[in-house]
Protein backbone atom coordinates (compact mmCIF):
# COMPACT_ATOMS: atom_id res chain seq x y z
CA UNK A 1 0.00 0.00 0.00
CA UNK A 2 2.08 3.16 -1.66
CA UNK A 3 1.28 5.83 0.84
CA UNK A 4 3.10 9.10 -0.09
CA UNK A 5 2.83 12.89 0.74
CA UNK A 6 0.71 13.63 -2.56
CA UNK A 7 2.40 15.93 -5.13
CA UNK A 8 0.29 17.79 -7.97
CA UNK A 9 -0.44 16.20 -10.47
CA UNK A 10 -2.28 16.30 -13.99
CA UNK A 11 -5.68 15.42 -13.57
CA UNK A 12 -5.86 15.85 -9.96
CA UNK A 13 -8.17 17.88 -8.56
CA UNK A 14 -7.79 20.72 -6.57
CA UNK A 15 -9.81 21.35 -3.30
CA UNK A 16 -12.32 23.08 -4.53
CA UNK A 17 -13.40 20.08 -7.19
CA UNK A 18 -13.12 17.85 -3.95
CA UNK A 19 -15.27 19.84 -1.76
CA UNK A 20 -17.98 20.07 -4.41
CA UNK A 21 -17.97 16.11 -5.13
CA UNK A 22 -18.83 15.79 -0.99
CA UNK A 23 -21.39 18.22 -1.08
CA UNK A 24 -23.01 17.03 -4.09
CA UNK A 25 -22.79 13.20 -2.44
CA UNK A 26 -24.27 14.08 0.81
CA UNK A 27 -26.93 16.67 -0.69
CA UNK A 28 -28.25 13.60 -3.02
CA UNK A 29 -27.75 11.43 0.05
CA UNK A 30 -30.64 13.19 2.17
CA UNK A 31 -32.80 13.28 -0.79
CA UNK A 32 -36.17 11.22 0.33
CA UNK A 33 -35.80 11.84 4.18
CA UNK A 34 -36.47 14.63 6.50
CA UNK A 35 -33.37 16.29 7.93
CA UNK A 36 -34.53 17.12 11.51
CA UNK A 37 -32.90 20.23 13.27
CA UNK A 38 -33.07 20.52 17.08
CA UNK A 39 -32.80 24.45 18.12
CA UNK A 40 -33.16 25.20 21.74
CA UNK A 41 -31.79 28.00 24.22
CA UNK A 42 -28.98 25.73 24.61
CA UNK A 43 -28.17 26.53 21.09
CA UNK A 44 -25.58 29.29 19.92
CA UNK A 45 -27.81 31.41 17.96
CA UNK A 46 -25.25 34.19 16.88
CA UNK A 47 -26.03 35.92 13.58
CA UNK A 48 -23.30 34.26 11.95
CA UNK A 49 -24.46 31.10 13.02
CA UNK A 50 -27.97 31.90 12.07
CA UNK A 51 -26.67 33.26 8.53
CA UNK A 52 -24.84 29.46 8.25
CA UNK A 53 -28.04 27.54 9.20
CA UNK A 54 -30.23 29.96 6.73
CA UNK A 55 -27.61 29.05 3.98
CA UNK A 56 -27.72 25.44 4.84
CA UNK A 57 -31.38 25.69 4.69
CA UNK A 58 -32.09 27.18 1.41
CA UNK A 59 -29.13 24.90 -0.22
CA UNK A 60 -31.28 21.75 0.93
CA UNK A 61 -34.61 22.72 -0.10
CA UNK A 62 -33.66 24.71 -3.34
CA UNK A 63 -31.11 22.48 -4.97
CA UNK A 64 -33.00 19.69 -7.09
CA UNK A 65 -29.91 16.94 -7.01
CA UNK A 66 -32.05 14.06 -6.83
CA UNK A 67 -32.46 12.15 -10.27
CA UNK A 68 -36.33 12.84 -10.27
CA UNK A 69 -35.54 16.61 -9.76
CA UNK A 70 -37.17 16.51 -6.16
CA UNK A 71 -35.38 18.99 -3.61
CA UNK A 72 -34.46 17.78 0.16
CA UNK A 73 -37.06 17.68 3.23
CA UNK A 74 -36.23 19.90 6.26
CA UNK A 75 -38.24 19.52 9.74
CA UNK A 76 -36.85 22.44 12.38
CA UNK A 77 -38.18 21.40 15.89
CA UNK A 78 -37.14 24.04 18.58
CA UNK A 79 -38.22 25.33 21.55
CA UNK A 80 -40.93 28.10 21.65
CA UNK A 81 -40.27 30.78 24.51
CA UNK A 82 -39.96 34.39 23.86
CA UNK A 83 -36.36 34.28 23.93
CA UNK A 84 -35.91 31.65 21.16
CA UNK A 85 -38.25 33.62 18.76
CA UNK A 86 -36.99 37.13 19.18
CA UNK A 87 -33.23 35.22 18.02
CA UNK A 88 -35.58 32.74 15.19
CA UNK A 89 -38.49 35.60 13.43
CA UNK A 90 -36.15 37.04 11.17
CA UNK A 91 -34.74 33.60 9.81
CA UNK A 92 -38.45 32.37 9.43
CA UNK A 93 -39.40 35.67 7.47
CA UNK A 94 -36.32 35.53 5.58
CA UNK A 95 -37.53 31.27 4.87
CA UNK A 96 -40.99 32.49 4.33
CA UNK A 97 -41.67 31.18 0.81
CA UNK A 98 -40.69 27.77 1.35
CA UNK A 99 -41.90 27.42 5.40
CA UNK A 100 -44.74 25.99 6.63
CA UNK A 101 -44.45 26.75 10.59
CA UNK A 102 -46.69 25.46 13.33
CA UNK A 103 -47.22 24.77 17.00
CA UNK A 104 -46.82 21.34 18.75
CA UNK A 105 -49.81 21.02 20.56
CA UNK A 106 -49.10 17.16 21.98
CA UNK A 107 -45.48 15.36 21.81
CA UNK A 108 -46.90 12.40 21.35
CA UNK A 109 -48.96 12.72 18.16
CA UNK A 110 -47.91 13.15 14.50
CA UNK A 111 -48.08 16.53 13.32
CA UNK A 112 -50.75 15.72 10.13
CA UNK A 113 -48.34 18.05 7.90
CA UNK A 114 -45.62 15.54 8.57
CA UNK A 115 -47.54 13.10 6.22
CA UNK A 116 -49.72 15.17 4.24
CA UNK A 117 -48.56 14.57 0.38
CA UNK A 118 -46.64 18.09 0.01
CA UNK A 119 -47.56 18.16 -4.00
CA UNK A 120 -51.02 18.06 -3.57
CA UNK A 121 -51.67 20.56 -0.85
CA UNK A 122 -48.61 22.57 -2.25
CA UNK A 123 -46.69 22.70 1.24
CA UNK A 124 -42.97 23.74 1.06
CA UNK A 125 -40.67 21.39 2.08
CA UNK A 126 -39.48 22.78 5.05
CA UNK A 127 -41.92 22.70 8.40
CA UNK A 128 -40.66 24.15 11.62
CA UNK A 129 -42.64 23.18 14.45
CA UNK A 130 -42.35 25.03 17.86
CA UNK A 131 -42.80 23.20 21.43
CA UNK A 132 -43.18 25.07 24.20
CA UNK A 133 -41.12 24.73 27.22
CA UNK A 134 -40.24 27.45 29.51
CA UNK A 135 -36.30 25.78 30.03
CA UNK A 136 -33.98 23.48 27.60
CA UNK A 137 -34.34 20.89 30.02
CA UNK A 138 -38.49 20.90 29.65
CA UNK A 139 -37.66 21.32 25.68
CA UNK A 140 -35.36 18.18 25.81
CA UNK A 141 -37.66 16.15 27.30
CA UNK A 142 -40.59 16.80 24.87
CA UNK A 143 -38.10 16.75 21.97
CA UNK A 144 -37.58 13.11 22.78
CA UNK A 145 -41.07 12.39 23.15
CA UNK A 146 -41.93 13.88 19.93
CA UNK A 147 -38.67 12.40 18.16
CA UNK A 148 -39.87 8.78 19.87
CA UNK A 149 -43.40 8.74 17.97
CA UNK A 150 -41.76 10.30 14.76
CA UNK A 151 -38.20 7.82 14.55
CA UNK A 152 -36.57 10.39 12.46
CA UNK A 153 -34.27 8.83 10.72
CA UNK A 154 -31.19 11.81 10.81
CA UNK A 155 -31.42 14.31 13.67
CA UNK A 156 -28.95 17.02 13.74
CA UNK A 157 -28.80 18.60 17.86
CA UNK A 158 -27.84 21.81 17.64
CA UNK A 159 -26.18 22.73 20.84
CA UNK A 160 -23.26 25.66 21.46
CA UNK A 161 -20.69 23.42 23.02
CA UNK A 162 -20.74 21.14 19.96
CA UNK A 163 -19.36 17.56 19.77
CA UNK A 164 -18.42 15.25 22.87
CA UNK A 165 -15.15 15.65 23.72
CA UNK A 166 -12.22 13.06 25.22
CA UNK A 167 -10.21 13.47 27.70
CA UNK A 168 -7.34 15.08 25.27
CA UNK A 169 -10.02 17.60 24.54
CA UNK A 170 -10.67 16.02 20.76
CA UNK A 171 -14.20 15.94 19.69
CA UNK A 172 -15.17 12.16 19.51
CA UNK A 173 -16.28 12.08 15.72
CA UNK A 174 -18.54 8.62 15.92
CA UNK A 175 -19.91 7.06 18.73
CA UNK A 176 -22.26 3.72 19.15
CA UNK A 177 -24.35 2.87 22.07
CA UNK A 178 -22.25 0.96 24.02
CA UNK A 179 -19.61 3.37 24.12
CA UNK A 180 -22.38 6.52 24.79
CA UNK A 181 -23.21 4.24 27.62
CA UNK A 182 -19.79 4.25 28.68
CA UNK A 183 -19.80 8.30 28.27
CA UNK A 184 -22.45 8.60 30.60
CA UNK A 185 -21.28 6.59 33.23
CA UNK A 186 -18.29 8.16 33.25
CA UNK A 187 -19.07 11.74 33.25
CA UNK A 188 -20.93 13.57 35.56
CA UNK A 189 -20.99 16.51 33.92
CA UNK A 190 -23.96 18.74 32.44
CA UNK A 191 -23.90 17.26 29.38
CA UNK A 192 -24.47 13.59 30.87
CA UNK A 193 -28.21 14.85 30.94
CA UNK A 194 -28.19 15.67 27.32
CA UNK A 195 -26.43 12.20 26.67
CA UNK A 196 -29.16 10.16 28.49
CA UNK A 197 -31.64 11.74 26.39
CA UNK A 198 -29.87 10.40 23.18
CA UNK A 199 -29.68 7.46 24.92
CA UNK A 200 -33.69 7.04 24.48
CA UNK A 201 -33.57 8.64 21.23
CA UNK A 202 -31.32 5.39 19.76
CA UNK A 203 -33.03 3.05 21.85
CA UNK A 204 -36.80 4.04 20.10
CA UNK A 205 -35.90 3.62 16.70
CA UNK A 206 -33.65 6.90 15.52
CA UNK A 207 -31.33 5.88 13.11
CA UNK A 208 -28.35 8.51 13.74
CA UNK A 209 -27.74 11.53 15.76
CA UNK A 210 -25.56 14.31 15.05
CA UNK A 211 -24.40 16.82 17.67
CA UNK A 212 -22.37 20.63 16.88
CA UNK A 213 -22.40 23.62 16.95
CA UNK A 214 -25.56 25.54 14.99
CA UNK A 215 -22.05 27.43 13.12
CA UNK A 216 -20.45 24.20 11.91
CA UNK A 217 -23.82 22.66 10.34
CA UNK A 218 -22.32 23.15 6.92
CA UNK A 219 -18.82 21.15 7.54
CA UNK A 220 -21.09 18.64 9.82
CA UNK A 221 -23.43 17.82 7.26
CA UNK A 222 -21.47 18.48 3.59
CA UNK A 223 -18.00 16.79 4.44
CA UNK A 224 -16.81 13.56 5.06
CA UNK A 225 -14.74 14.53 8.19
CA UNK A 226 -17.66 16.27 10.13
CA UNK A 227 -17.04 18.35 13.07
CA UNK A 228 -19.47 17.02 15.83
CA UNK A 229 -20.15 14.01 17.12
CA UNK A 230 -21.86 11.47 15.32
CA UNK A 231 -24.19 8.85 16.95
CA UNK A 232 -25.98 5.11 15.91
CA UNK A 233 -27.47 2.54 17.96
CA UNK A 234 -24.75 0.29 16.40
CA UNK A 235 -21.30 -0.32 15.94
CA UNK A 236 -22.46 -1.74 12.55
CA UNK A 237 -19.94 -2.13 9.92
CA UNK A 238 -20.58 -3.54 6.73
CA UNK A 239 -17.62 -4.57 3.96
CA UNK A 240 -18.59 -5.13 0.28
CA UNK A 241 -17.35 -5.03 -3.21
CA UNK A 242 -17.64 -1.72 -4.44
CA UNK A 243 -19.35 -1.25 -7.87
CA UNK A 244 -20.45 1.26 -10.57
CA UNK A 245 -22.77 3.89 -8.02
CA UNK A 246 -20.17 4.37 -5.53
CA UNK A 247 -16.89 4.90 -8.11
CA UNK A 248 -17.46 8.39 -7.98
CA UNK A 249 -17.87 8.78 -4.30
CA UNK A 250 -14.85 6.56 -3.48
CA UNK A 251 -12.68 8.34 -5.84
CA UNK A 252 -13.12 11.53 -4.57
CA UNK A 253 -12.44 10.05 -0.99
CA UNK A 254 -8.83 8.82 -2.65
CA UNK A 255 -8.34 12.13 -3.78
CA UNK A 256 -8.82 13.61 -0.34
CA UNK A 257 -6.67 10.87 1.04
CA UNK A 258 -4.04 12.14 -1.28
CA UNK A 259 -4.45 15.43 -0.10
CA UNK A 260 -3.58 14.65 3.31
CA UNK A 261 -0.66 12.86 2.17
CA UNK A 262 -1.50 9.46 3.41
CA UNK A 263 -2.38 8.19 -0.06
CA UNK A 264 -0.03 7.81 -3.41
CA UNK A 265 -0.95 10.57 -5.89
CA UNK A 266 -2.40 8.66 -8.78
CA UNK A 267 -2.98 9.50 -12.29
CA UNK A 268 -6.81 9.10 -13.63
CA UNK A 269 -5.77 5.47 -14.95
CA UNK A 270 -4.27 4.74 -11.82
CA UNK A 271 -7.40 5.15 -9.59
CA UNK A 272 -9.56 3.36 -12.52
CA UNK A 273 -7.32 0.41 -11.51
CA UNK A 274 -8.03 0.95 -7.80
CA UNK A 275 -11.89 1.68 -8.03
CA UNK A 276 -12.07 -1.99 -10.36
CA UNK A 277 -10.77 -3.95 -7.68
CA UNK A 278 -12.09 -1.93 -4.37
CA UNK A 279 -13.98 -2.79 -1.25
CA UNK A 280 -15.48 -0.14 0.68
CA UNK A 281 -16.46 -0.42 4.97
CA UNK A 282 -20.46 1.27 5.70
CA UNK A 283 -21.93 2.50 8.84
CA UNK A 284 -25.90 2.31 8.90
CA UNK A 285 -25.66 0.58 5.69
CA UNK A 286 -25.10 3.89 3.77
CA UNK A 287 -22.23 5.99 5.20
CA UNK A 288 -18.93 4.98 3.53
CA UNK A 289 -16.56 4.90 6.44
CA UNK A 290 -13.21 3.56 4.44
CA UNK A 291 -11.44 1.84 1.42
CA UNK A 292 -8.87 -0.47 0.12
CA UNK A 293 -8.49 -2.46 -2.84
CA UNK A 294 -6.60 -5.99 -3.83
CA UNK A 295 -4.02 -5.51 -6.56
CA UNK A 296 -3.57 -9.02 -8.45
CA UNK A 297 -2.88 -8.78 -11.89
CA UNK A 298 0.54 -7.71 -11.92
CA UNK A 299 1.54 -10.62 -9.40
CA UNK A 300 -0.16 -13.47 -10.83
CA UNK A 301 3.03 -15.43 -11.51
CA UNK A 302 3.75 -15.16 -7.66
CA UNK A 303 0.15 -15.39 -6.87
CA UNK A 304 0.04 -12.44 -4.51
CA UNK A 305 -1.37 -9.54 -4.07
CA UNK A 306 -1.09 -5.56 -3.19
CA UNK A 307 -3.55 -3.84 -0.81
CA UNK A 308 -3.36 -0.36 -1.88
CA UNK A 309 -5.22 2.76 -0.73
CA UNK A 310 -6.56 1.85 2.32
CA UNK A 311 -7.91 4.67 4.33
CA UNK A 312 -10.39 5.80 6.87
CA UNK A 313 -12.49 8.84 6.85
CA UNK A 314 -11.46 10.74 10.07
CA UNK A 315 -14.27 10.68 11.78
CA UNK A 316 -14.52 6.75 11.53
CA UNK A 317 -10.99 6.39 12.99
CA UNK A 318 -10.23 3.88 15.88
CA UNK A 319 -13.50 2.35 15.58
CA UNK A 320 -12.92 -0.93 13.73
CA UNK A 321 -13.43 0.18 10.43
CA UNK A 322 -9.99 -0.05 9.34
CA UNK A 323 -9.34 -3.66 10.41
CA UNK A 324 -13.21 -4.94 9.16
CA UNK A 325 -11.50 -4.09 5.81
CA UNK A 326 -7.88 -5.93 6.23
CA UNK A 327 -10.05 -9.21 7.54
CA UNK A 328 -12.45 -9.19 4.56
CA UNK A 329 -10.03 -8.33 2.24
CA UNK A 330 -7.64 -11.18 3.93
CA UNK A 331 -11.16 -13.28 3.69
CA UNK A 332 -11.14 -12.72 -0.42
CA UNK A 333 -7.33 -13.42 -1.70
CA UNK A 334 -7.85 -16.58 0.19
CA UNK A 335 -10.84 -17.52 -1.61
CA UNK A 336 -8.96 -16.40 -4.57
CA UNK A 337 -6.41 -19.06 -4.27
CA UNK A 338 -3.53 -16.00 -3.50
CA UNK A 339 -0.45 -17.52 -1.28
CA UNK A 340 0.28 -14.16 -0.29
CA UNK A 341 -0.79 -10.41 1.02
CA UNK A 342 1.97 -7.50 0.92
CA UNK A 343 1.31 -3.96 1.31
CA UNK A 344 4.38 -1.30 1.23
CA UNK A 345 4.06 1.94 3.17
CA UNK A 346 6.31 4.98 4.40
CA UNK A 347 4.23 5.66 7.49
CA UNK A 348 5.22 3.86 10.49
CA UNK A 349 1.37 4.25 11.96
CA UNK A 350 0.22 2.32 9.03
CA UNK A 351 2.79 -0.30 9.53
CA UNK A 352 1.87 -1.01 13.22
CA UNK A 353 -1.79 -1.22 12.08
CA UNK A 354 -0.96 -4.10 9.73
CA UNK A 355 1.47 -5.38 12.54
CA UNK A 356 -1.31 -5.57 14.95
CA UNK A 357 -3.34 -7.85 12.59
CA UNK A 358 -4.59 -11.44 13.34
CA UNK A 359 -6.31 -13.33 10.92
CA UNK A 360 -7.88 -16.74 10.16
CA UNK A 361 -8.02 -19.76 12.82
CA UNK A 362 -4.12 -19.55 13.25
CA UNK A 363 -4.10 -16.09 14.30
CA UNK A 364 -1.55 -15.16 11.72
CA UNK A 365 -0.12 -11.29 11.34
CA UNK A 366 1.70 -9.73 8.74
CA UNK A 367 5.36 -9.01 9.59
CA UNK A 368 7.99 -7.13 7.97
CA UNK A 369 10.28 -8.08 5.03
CA UNK A 370 13.03 -7.04 2.71
CA UNK A 371 11.65 -5.42 -0.55
CA UNK A 372 13.35 -8.08 -2.69
CA UNK A 373 10.53 -10.58 -1.08
CA UNK A 374 8.38 -8.77 -2.67
CA UNK A 375 7.10 -9.37 -6.40
CA UNK A 376 9.48 -7.92 -8.81
CA UNK A 377 6.66 -6.51 -10.67
CA UNK A 378 6.15 -4.10 -7.86
CA UNK A 379 9.46 -2.25 -8.58
CA UNK A 380 9.27 -1.68 -12.41
CA UNK A 381 10.03 1.96 -12.95
CA UNK A 382 9.71 2.24 -9.44
CA UNK A 383 11.73 5.40 -8.38
CA UNK A 384 14.54 3.88 -6.52
CA UNK A 385 15.11 6.83 -3.94
CA UNK A 386 11.24 6.04 -2.35
CA UNK A 387 12.12 2.24 -2.65
CA UNK A 388 14.81 3.12 0.06
CA UNK A 389 12.04 4.67 2.51
CA UNK A 390 9.48 1.81 2.30
CA UNK A 391 8.35 -0.57 4.69
CA UNK A 392 7.30 -3.81 2.81
CA UNK A 393 4.57 -6.21 4.98
CA UNK A 394 3.73 -9.88 4.06
CA UNK A 395 1.20 -12.09 5.29
CA UNK A 396 1.56 -15.96 4.24
CA UNK A 397 -2.23 -16.70 3.43
CA UNK A 398 -1.16 -20.81 3.05
CA UNK A 399 -1.24 -20.46 6.94
CA UNK A 400 -3.74 -18.00 8.09
CA UNK A 401 -6.85 -20.03 6.84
Amino acid sequence: MDLFPAHAQAGTPDASELAFSERAFFLKAFQGIFLTFVLSENSDLSPLSLDVFQQVLQELITKPWACNGETGKVLIVYQESPQMLAHLEPLFLSLAPHLFRSSVVDPHSVPAVLWQPAKRLGRPPLVALGIAAETPQLFEEKTVALGLRLRMSRLIWTDQEGGIRDGNEQVMGFINSARLADIVRENSAKRSRLLTQFQALLAGGIKAISLCRLAELDQELFTYQGMGSFFSRHPYCRVRRLGLDDFEHTAAIMRKGEQEGFLLARPEEAISDVLANSYGAFILEDRLAGICALKTAPYQQEQAGEIVSLYTLTRFQRVGVGGQLLSHVVHDAKRLGLKTLFACTRHDRVADFFLRGRFGRHRQQFSRVDASLVPENKWRSYDLERKKTIVCLMLNLGESG
